[in-house]
């Protein structure tokens, strides 16, 4: 910045005028937001240079905005200058580091930029008070009379307007880490993941007949295949009729004797009866209106009582002789009233399955559930992709860029039909950003430095209850309650929810990770650096004291007399005086080459803390290979090379911090055990969740109440892993997974026994599937968690995103295969249990894969600790 010079005064004793050099020297990385404009720092520098000029000033002085000592502080290093006829003044604005310590330690407040006219209105008013007193000294010096003092409380003044001037306006909503953590909770229960919650979620879909279209082939087939039937049975009626036909009347009509009177045929004819109702109505209604009564009576329970008058209608229609066509079923194509009949009992089945919350068809049923496992697929597969946008950009970015792909995908979800089947593709942009948009919330645990584990549990357990969502679109979908369209329930309420997380990512998600341990280390560091300062900064200010002293020194005059000598007294003293002046100056050297030299110290003793940190924060094994070495060394040999050359470098220095990290992580004992569990544990919970109509047909209530209720067992797990160890939640989480496909597969073997005989053990199967709803309660939100926990203690945090995003990338890839042995099972039950039989072999051995993973994560702990026993040593 130009330097800003300002006349200050005028000291009739002193040969040469003073002025103001006014530099803001800013740190790199300083926050604008936080910092001073520059007006406010050149106000704050003049007010500065008069204080100084007033009184007996030390060399540092310190303007704090505000009350307090956790305000922030500028520090103002003023020096007087004989050779260059100028008082330098330089102000120190205080890092970003300290300023966002000093935020964020009480309270998250969002600050405002400095008021640039207020900050200039302090400048001038800084100038003309040092104005006004250079103009009194001269008028004191024409007039030969001493020089007035300096005016010490319109420096004051000004020096408390510059800092009232350049103080940041702040947001008039302060928000606390409590605060935020209630943000933070409410936003991960908009995220999600809400496609977890199959059931619900799946009937919700089948009320409004998604994939609807899929069965009409199959309901076409079924009507050809009735109408065959019919034509077949045609030839058979006619040929029992022509028998009858060819007999003479008088062989079947009776003899009736000579003199025989009839009686009146009112006696003959029975007395009329009222028909009841339902028989009207059979006997009124055509075959197709029958045949659909007595369909829809069949399929619907509660309409029960209509079964009489269906069974009737469809008897009558079947005695009934053949009517002509009806002129709508004539032009659809139907040929005879039987194929209406037919069309009309498949429209009646398939509305009774809409309304069952059931697929009409095996297409619908497998379609329906693909979507379910793609959205697994894309949250899982591209979590790798959502920890790298966080890392780039930011949490701001990675949240908003999540919800936008979130809401994106639910749209297409919306829109889709049988002319435009979007509803895969929907599915798969609204589950690349589940994880993007949470990992944006990831940094909040760092604003709780004793009770990191219990928030981070908490926002799992945020999750967990966002399962509570598709339940009650279920409940606002059915028919038999409010029965809302489509477009009210999932564009209405989940598009609206969708948008309301965006607005929130973008209003209180913070766009750099909250870095307050970082921040308290540098803290620590920067005092230490201060009781580490050496002794030549106290000789320093008091030379460039005894330097102001001496330049306040009166030449030998006496009061209201001048005698002859008086020009060369004043020759003597000026010469007496500049020789102190210059062996002051000696001992004080100009300011840049000192806050040259301070920066430059500054700068290696951070070059040679960061190695110490980073060795710290890696952990077991982190210590720097021969080859990462090798590299650095020749970065450092091709950073010399130009621009080219610091592209190398960099070059070089990725090539190897990857290559160190491919072997030192990813191919640890720790890590590569949990690809396979991770694997299967994600299979074994996306092929239940898809058959879980199959074995929890009779727990299907329950098993949506227990699902919105699994916010209760993320806490849990997170205080058994700060009791017993993280390998613990490992050995838990796949108990429960043994247990859910053991169960599974004795439900399974006991409903298709029971099928061909008696029915005498359907209490026993109710209640186990009840059983098999809670295991897959409890299971479904531990999938991910136990992952997260595992990894947060067993590697360091600076690879913990990519360790957890290349897991979660890999195990969704491969849970792909949850769908073809879904589809597999459907079609034979011994398919069926085949499937169940593997997943249950191979959830027995993943307790190997548990060991091997927790005893080499312990192992490095030990060595973790051994390596800070020999440092601390």
């Amino acid at each position: 910045m130009a330097p800003v010079d300002r006349p200050l005064s005028a000291d009739s004793n002193q040969t040469f005028s003073l002025s103001v050099a006014a530099g803001v020297r800013t740190p790199r990385g300083a926050s604008e937001d936080v910092g001073r404009p520059a007006a406010a720092a050149a106000a704050a520098a003049a007010a500065a240079a008069a204080a100084a000029a007033a009184a007996d000033t030390p060399a540092k002085l310190t303007l704090r905005e505000g009350a307090g000592a956790a305000s922030p502080a500028a520090e103002v290093y003023v020096h007087r200058s004989s050779s260059s006829s100028s008082t330098v003044v330089d102000v120190a604005l205080p890092s970003r580091a300290l300023q966002q310590q000093q935020v964020q330690q009480e309270k998250f407040a969002l600050p405002a930029k400095g008021d640039p006219a207020a900050a200039a209105a302090a400048a001038a008013a800084a100038a003309e008070a040092a104005e006004a007193g250079e103009a009194a000294a001269a008028a004191a010096a024409a007039g030969g009379a001493s020089p007035p003092a300096p005016p010490a409380a319109a420096a004051a003044a000004a020096a408390a307007a510059a800092a009232a001037a350049g103080k940041p306006r702040v947001c008039c909503c302060r928000l606390s880490r409590w605060h935020l953590l209630l943000i933070f909770c409410f936003q991960a229960v908009l995220i999600g993941p809400h496609y977890l919650n199959w059931s619900p979620l799946r009937q919700c879909l089948l009320y409004y007949d998604v994939y609807g279209w899929l069965c009409e082939p199959e309901q076409q087939q079924q009507q050809q295949q009735q109408q065959q039937q019919q034509q077949h049975r045609k030839p058979l009626l006619l040929q029992r009729q022509q028998p009858a036909d060819l007999q003479p009347i008088s062989a079947v009509l009776p003899t009736i004797p000579p003199g025989f009177e009839f009686p009146p045929a009112a006696d003959l004819l029975p007395p009329p009866e009222a028909p009841s109702s339902a028989a009207a109505a059979a006997a009124a209604a055509p075959p197709a209106a029958a045949a659909a009564a007595a369909a829809a009576a069949a399929e619907l329970p509660e309409a029960a009582s209509a079964g009489v008058a269906g069974a009737a209608a469809a008897s009558s229609a079947a005695a009934r002789p053949a009517s002509p066509p009806a002129p709508a079923a004539a032009a659809a194509g139907a040929d005879d009233p039987a194929a209406a009949a037919a069309a009309a009992a498949a429209a009646a089945a398939a509305a009774a399955a809409r309304r069952a919350g059931r697929a009409r068809c095996k297409a619908q049923e497998i379609a329906v559930a693909r979507l379910f496992a793609i959205a697994t697929a894309a949250d899982f597969g591209v979590s790798f992709f959502g920890g790298l946008l966080l890392d780039l950009l930011g949490p701001k970015a990675a949240s908003a860029a999540g919800c936008c792909s979130m809401l994106l995908g639910w749209l297409l979800l919306c829109v889709s039909s049988a002319a435009a089947p979007l509803q895969q593709l929907g599915f798969l942009v609204y589950g690349i950003g589940i994880d993007a948009a949470f990992y944006g919330l990831m940094s909040l645990p760092l604003l709780f430095p004793q009770q990191q584990g219990l928030v981070l549990t908490l926002l799992l357990s945020a999750r967990g209850l966002a399962w509570a969502l598709p339940l009650l679109l279920e409940r606002l979908a059915r028919p038999g309650g409010p029965a809302l369209p489509a477009a009210a329930v999932l564009l209405g309420l989940q598009g609206s929810l969708l948008l309301l997380a965006l607005l929130l990512a973008l209003l209180f998600v913070p766009a750099r990770p909250f870095d307050l341990l970082l921040l308290q280390q540098q803290q620590q560091q920067q005092q230490q650096r201060q009781q580490r300062r050496p002794r030549d900064a106290r000789s320093k200010a008091n030379a460039l004291l005894q330097l102001q002293l001496t330049n306040k020194a009166s030449p030998a005059k006496e009061e209201g007399k001048e005698t002859a000598a008086a020009p060369a007294a004043a020759a003597a003293a000026r010469s007496h005086r500049s020789s102190d002046r210059r062996r002051l100056l000696a001992r004080v050297p100009s300011l840049q080459q000192a806050a040259a030299s301070a920066q430059q110290q500054q700068q290696q003793q951070q070059q040679q803390e960061v190695p110490q940190q980073q060795q710290e924060e890696r952990g077991p094994g982190s210590a720097p290979a021969p080859a990462a070495a090798a590299a650095a060394a020749a970065a450092a040999a091709a950073a010399a090379g130009g621009r080219w050359g610091r592209l190398r470098a960099r070059w070089l220095l990725l090539k190897a911090e990857t290559r160190e990290f491919v072997c030192c992580y990813v191919c640890s004992a720790a890590f590569l055990p949990l690809l396979p569990y991770f694997t299967l544990t994600l299979l074994r919970g996306v092929f239940f969740g898809e058959s879980s109509e199959h074995f929890a047909a009779e727990a299907k209530e329950a098993l949506h109440l227990l699902l919105a209720f699994v916010f209760v067992y993320p806490p849990l797990l997170g205080y058994l892993a700060d009791k017993l160890g993280a390998g613990c939640c490992l050995l838990l989480v796949n108990s429960l997974g043994c247990l859910l496909m053991g169960f599974a597969l004795l439900q399974h073997l006991s409903s298709s026994s029971s099928s061909s005989s008696s029915s005498s053990s359907s209490s026993s199967r109710r209640a186990v599937a009840h059983l098999l709803a809670w295991l897959y309660a409890a299971y479904a939100p531990l999938m991910a968690g136990q992952i997260y926990l595992f990894m947060q203690r067993a590697f360091p945090q600076q690879h913990l995103g990519k360790l957890l995003g290349l897991c979660m990338t890999f195990g969704g890839f491969f849970s792909l295969l949850a769908t073809p042995l879904f589809e597999v099972s459907v079609h034979r039950s011994q398919n069926f249990t085949l499937v169940l039989a593997l997943l249950l072999v191979l959830s027995l051995s993943a307790f190997a894969l548990v060991f091997i993973a927790d005893r080499a994560a312990k192992k490095n702990g030990l060595l973790q600790q051994q390596q800070q026993q020999q440092q601390q040593q």
